[in-house]
C-alpha cells in the first residue's frame, strides 16, 4: 500500500484519514469497521491500479489460514459500498474485476492533513528566522525563551505554509504535489459510453449522450475535441487507455456509463489522463429520464470545472420535449450508420421529421434530416427528378434550422452541402467558414470547405489544411483519410497520395475506395505492375463492383494493356447501362480509352441527373487530356467553375 505520510485522501465529497482510521463525507465522520477501513484505504491509495484478491488477503488478514478469507473480503466489500452509497452493478468508486480483484476508478487527491507537515525549504526558513533574533535576553530564562520561540515560529510558518498553498502561490502547491510538470491539456476524446443495460434498444442513449458530450466540450475554444466518429471506431477493441489516446492523438479522455432503469438514468463518468492512465475525477449522476438534458449539461460543467477551462456560452437547450428528444437521438444512431441498402437512412429521416412534428422548433432535428437528405443523395441513383426534390428539402431543413437558431454550426454545414449541390461555390465556401467560426471542431465542415477548395476552387494548399484539420478532429475517419488522397491525387502529388491511399486502407480494410485511390496514385506515378494488382484487389474485394473495374481498365491503358482494358469495358457491357453510378462507370472506361464522344455523353448524362459527384470528378487527373475540348469548358460553366 502506498505510504500516505499522514496525508488524506480525498475522492468525490470523501476524506480518507488513514492516520486516524476516520472516513468523513462532507466534513461528517462516516463509520467503518477497521477492517474495511484498511481495504478501502489500500484501494483508495492505489487508484486505477488492479488489487489482487490474494494481495488484499496478506495484507489485512495476514497469514492467518483459520480466516475464511472470501466471506470476509465480501463482506467488507459490502460495507465499503454501504458506506460509499454505491451498488456494485453500477460502481462510481471500486470496479470489481471477476476472479481477480478490485480496481478504485475515481479521482483521488493526496493532499496535507489540517496540519501540514511544512516543506524542508519552509523549516530551514523557520530556523533561520529562529536562529537569527539571537540569544535570550536572560540566562535563567533562555533555553524556556527559545523554545517558546521555536514554537511561535513554527506555528506562524505553518499558517503561512497553508495560505501559500490555499492559493499556490508561484505555483507552491504544484511543486509540492508533483504537478509542476504536468502536461498541458490541450485535446480531449469522449469515448463512447456504455450501455450498462445491455439492451441493444438502449444503445442509442449512450450514444446520443456521448455526442451531447462531445459537442458541448466542443465549445471550449482552447480545446480540440476529437470527433464522436473516431472515438466511436475504437468501440470494443479492449484497448488501454494510453493505447486508445495515441490513436486519437488525445491528451485526456472521459469513459463512462449509461444506466437507464425504468424512468431513471444513471451517468457515471471519469477523467484519465492520457500518458499515466490516472483518474484525475469521477463522478456519478443520477436523475429522472425527463431531465436527462439538464443532466448532459451538468456532466459538460462538471468536466469543463475539472479541467479547470471554460464552456464559454455553455449548451444550449434544443427541445424540453423528451419524446422528441428520444427521436432525435435514434434518427442520429441510424444516421451513423449510413447503409442505404439496410434502410439505415430511410429510418434516420423518418425519426428526424417525427422529431420536429413532435417539437415544431427542434433545430437540431432540422439540421438532422437537411444532414440526411444530403446523404442519401449522394450515395444514390436517382432521377433529376428525386434528386431535386431531395435538394429543395435539404434547404428548407437547414434553412429552418438556422431561423431557429442562427449559431447552430451543424445547420451551416448542411446548408454549405446545399450550396455546392446548386453550384452556388462562394455562398458555399462563405457558409462552411461560418460553421468553422461556430465551431473550429466542425470536422465535417472543415472536410467539406477543404474539398471544395481543392477539386473546384483550385486553392489547393488552402484546402489541404482544411482537410489535415479535420484529420486532427477526426483521425480514425476513413472517409476523410480517403479524400485526403485522392486531393493529393488532384494536386499531382501521387507518391504522397499513395501512402495516404495506405494510411485510409489501414483505418478499415473493408472499404475498396482506399485500395482505388491507392491503385490511381501507382498507376499515375508509373508504377503499372503495382497498380495493376491494387487494383485487382480492389475488384475482389467489391465482388465485382462498377467502379474498382473502371478504374482497373484505366491502369491497363496506361499499363499499355489495352486489349485486357476493353476486354473488361465489354464484359461490363453485358450488363444494363441504367442510370446513376453506371453513369461514372462509362465515363471513366471510355474516358480512360480516349473515346471522347462517348465519355462527353456521360458526363452530360451526369450533369442532367444532377449527379453531385460531376464537378468534383472533372478535376480527376485520368480527365485532363479531355479540358482541351470546348464541350468541357462549356460543361464547366453551367457548373459555375469559373477558377
Amino acid at each position: 500500500m502506498q505510504d500516505t505520510n499522514g496525508q488524506h485522501l480525498r475522492f468525490a465529497a470523501f476524506e480518507l484519514d488513514p492516520a486516524n482510521e476516520l472516513l468523513r463525507k462532507g466534513g461528517v465522520v462516516v463509520k467503518l469497521p477497521p477492517q474495511p477501513f484498511k481495504v478501502l484505504t489500500m484501494l483508495a491509495s492505489r487508484p486505477g491500479q488492479l488489487v489482487r484478491r490474494e494481495e488484499l488477503c496478506r495484507a489485512i488478514w495476514g497469514d492467518e489460514t483459520a480466516v475464511d478469507f472470501e466471506r470476509g473480503l465480501n463482506t467488507c466489500m459490502r460495507q465499503i459500498r454501504t458506506a460509499l452509497g454505491e451498488e456494485a452493478g453500477s460502481p462510481q468508486f471500486i470496479e470489481t474485476v471477476p476472479r481477480l480483484g478490485y480496481r478504485f476508478v475515481a479521482a483521488v487527491d493526496l493532499t496535507a492533513a489540517a496540519s501540514p507537515k511544512l516543506s524542508p525549504e519552509v523549516e530551514n526558513l523557520a530556523s533561520t528566522e529562529i536562529l537569527s533574533r539571537g540569544p535570550a535576553s536572560s540566562v535563567a530564562g533562555g533555553e524556556q525563551g527559545l523554545r517558546r520561540w521555536r514554537w511561535w515560529a513554527a506555528l506562524a510558518f505553518a499558517a503561512l505554509s497553508a495560505t501559500l498553498l490555499a492559493v499556490n502561490f508561484s505555483g507552491l502547491r504544484d511543486r509540492l504535489r508533483g504537478q509542476s510538470d504536468a502536461p498541458r491539456i490541450q485535446s480531449l476524446a469522449v469515448l463512447p459510453l456504455e450501455n450498462l443495460s445491455r439492451d441493444p434498444e438502449q444503445e442509442y442513449l449512450a450514444d446520443g449522450i456521448t455526442e451531447a458530450l462531445t459537442t458541448d466540450l466542443g465549445k471550449i475554444g482552447t480545446l480540440r475535441v476529437i470527433s464522436r466518429t473516431s472515438a466511436m471506431a475504437l468501440r470494443g477493441t479492449h484497448k488501454t487507455v494510453p493505447e486508445t489516446a495515441r490513436e486519437l492523438k488525445a491528451d485526456v479522455v472521459v469513459q463512462g456509463a449509461v444506466l437507464l432503469s425504468g424512468n431513471r438514468v444513471r451517468i457515471t463518468v471519469q477523467l484519465v489522463q492520457a500518458s499515466t492512465d490516472r483518474h484525475l475525477w469521477a463522478e456519478t449522476y443520477e436523475r429522472d429520464l425527463r431531465d436527462v438534458l439538464a443532466l448532459q449539461d451538468e456532466v459538460a460543467g462538471s468536466i469543463a470545472n475539472a479541467l479547470r477551462l471554460k464552456l464559454g456560452a455553455g449548451p444550449r437547450r434544443y427541445t424540453d420535449d423528451l419524446e422528441a428528444y428520444q427521436l432525435y437521438l435514434r434518427g442520429r444512431y441510424a444516421l451513423d450508420r449510413r447503409t442505404p441498402a439496410g434502410g439505415s437512412m430511410a429510418n434516420a429521416l423518418q425519426y428526424f421529421e417525427q422529431a420536429t412534428a413532435k417539437d415544431p422548433n427542434y433545430a437540431l432535428a432540422y439540421a438532422g434530416a437537411a444532414d440526411t437528405l444530403l446523404a442519401i443523395d449522394f450515395q444514390s441513383n436517382g432521377t433529376m427528378t428525386s434528386r431535386l426534390e431531395a435538394y429543395r428539402r435539404a434547404k428548407s431543413a437547414a434553412e429552418k434550422a438556422l431561423e431557429l437558431d442562427p449559431t447552430l454550426s451543424e445547420a451551416h454545414t448542411a446548408l454549405g452541402g446545399v450550396h455546392e449541390r446548386e453550384y452556388t461555390w462562394e455562398e458555399a465556401e462563405r457558409v462552411l467558414r461560418r460553421a468553422i467560426e461556430l465551431d473550429p471542431n466542425n470536422s465535417a465542415a472543415h472536410l467539406t470547405l477543404g474539398i471544395e477548395l481543392v477539386f473546384i476552387q483550385g486553392r489547393s494548399e488552402d484546402g489541404l489544411g482544411e482537410i489535415r484539420r479535420a484529420l486532427d478532429l477526426d483521425p480514425l475517419s476513413f472517409i476523410t483519410h480517403e479524400y485526403f488522397a485522392q486531393a493529393l491525387l488532384v494536386m499531382g502529388r501521387y507518391q504522397e497520395a499513395v501512402e495516404q491511399g495506405r494510411k485510409a486502407t489501414a483505418v478499415d480494410p473493408t472499404q475498396v475506395t482506399a485500395y482505388m485511390s491507392t491503385g490511381r496514385a501507382l498507376s499515375l506515378r508509373g508504377r503499372h505492375a503495382e497498380a495493376v494488382a491494387v487494383l485487382q484487389e480492389a475488384d475482389r474485394r467489391s465482388a465485382g463492383g462498377h467502379f474498382p473495374q473502371a478504374w482497373l481498365g484505366c491502369a491497363y491503358v496506361h499499363a499499355n494493356q489495352r486489349d485486357e482494358a476493353i476486354r473488361l469495358l465489354q464484359n461490363n457491357l453485358k450488363a444494363a447501362s441504367g442510370r446513376g453510378a453506371q453513369n461514372r462507370k462509362w465515363l471513366l472506361f471510355y474516358g480512360c480509352l480516349g473515346d471522347k464522344d462517348r465519355a462527353f455523353d456521360y458526363l452530360e448524362k451526369m450533369y442532367a441527373e444532377g449527379d453531385p459527384v460531376l464537378p468534383f470528378w472533372l478535376a480527376y487527373p485520368e480527365l485532363a487530356w479531355m479540358r482541351p475540348d470546348h464541350r468541357f469548358a462549356a460543361l464547366r460553366q453551367k457548373l459555375n467553375l469559373t477558377r
